[in-house]
């Protein structure tokens, strides 16, 4: 078994889709990234994919997401995820998987002895890189969080003379608090990476134009 063609068809009611810090470089040259709470009041990144609440400009009828656009990795590890869980003093990886989602295919991910392939092997690899990458998320949203760098911020969007449509919930990296940050501070954040995806993101705020254009080619 295998993923389904239309793997992205799970997200396609999300306005927002997860990423990991690993990710704002190329996700930033499309897509807005963005910060909202989880439900656990954690800062957590994303990218804004629809403007009405409960919609995804990207993902088409069919499940698909657009080959000219960065793929965000939480679209393409699915139908597999990964949980940590703490056993005493050591920790387990866990890979998960929404079986609903699986379909046959010409290359198995286990073999008829039940032993992985190479499809698997490779698929394995890609979710272990992913959840190292979220456990760096964390630590890059936490440290912003400690140095009060996000704000709140609305986006009132329009489309060819319709009424603003207001983007809200979401949260940004404060510029003039960031330009605030001592010596010390700046160059800790250099040191861990979170610099530069802090500007990644403030760059990627441009491409709110890009979900009108999106929107644009819905309704044609």
């Amino acid at each position: 078994m295998a993923p389904a063609a239309n793997g992205a068809a799970f997200a396609a009611g999300q306005q927002t889709i997860f990423l990991t810090i690993a990710e704002f470089g190329a996700a930033g040259r499309d897509l807005v990234i963005a910060f909202a709470e989880d439900a656990s009041g954690n800062a957590v990144p994303v990218a804004v994919t629809g403007i009405a609440p409960n919609s995804n400009l990207y993902i088409d009828a069919d499940g698909n997401w657009p080959q000219t656009v960065y793929c965000p990795a939480y679209l393409r590890r699915y139908p597999f995820y990964t949980l940590r869980l703490e056993d005493g003093q050591s920790e387990r990886f866990l890979v998960c998987v929404d079986e609903s989602a699986l379909a046959p295919a010409s290359r198995p991910l286990l073999d008829a002895a039940g032993k992985p392939t190479e499809a698997w092997v490779v698929r394995e690899r890609f979710l272990r890189d992913v959840d190292a990458a979220q456990q760096r998320t964390v630590a890059f949203c936490t440290r912003l969080k400690e140095l009060d760098l996000l704000e709140a911020f609305e986006a009132d969007l329009t489309l060819h003379g319709d009424k603003p449509q207001r983007l809200t919930g979401l949260q940004r990296v404060s510029e003039e608090r960031l330009n605030a940050l001592d010596g010390a501070e700046i160059k800790a954040m250099i040191r861990a990476g979170h610099l530069a995806a802090a500007y990644q993101h403030l760059s990627s705020l441009a491409n709110f134009n890009r979900l009108l254009d999106r929107q644009a080619l819905a309704r044609s």
